[in-house]
């Protein structure tokens, strides 16, 4: 799947070699509706319930840092510096 360019950060005087300019939060914010509150007392594993939210529009944090990379607000080398990665859920 080609995402189009990602951003690399080159660093200049002004980022002090780093490529960066202040900060940018990443993250995952998980609303628990009443379709997710009745699927934890059931039967259903996480994975079922990472499912349903998922088709809530939640969004793991790894998948927004990608968003981030996409839109060239960071790089992906900086996603793997903070987030050590990917990570299996």
């Amino acid at each position: 799947v080609d995402n189009g360019p990602t951003f690399t950060a080159n660093g200049c005087e002004s980022c002090h070699g780093t490529g960066y300019n202040g900060r940018t939060v990443t993250y995952e914010i998980l609303e628990f509706t009443d379709e997710l509150r009745s699927s934890m007392g059931g039967t259903g594993t996480t994975a079922d319930l990472l499912e349903k939210a998922r088709q809530s529009g939640f969004l793991e944090i790894e998948a927004h840092a990608l968003t981030l990379v996409q839109s060239g607000v960071t790089s992906l080398e900086e996603v793997h510096r903070v987030l050590g990665g990917t990570t299996a859920r």
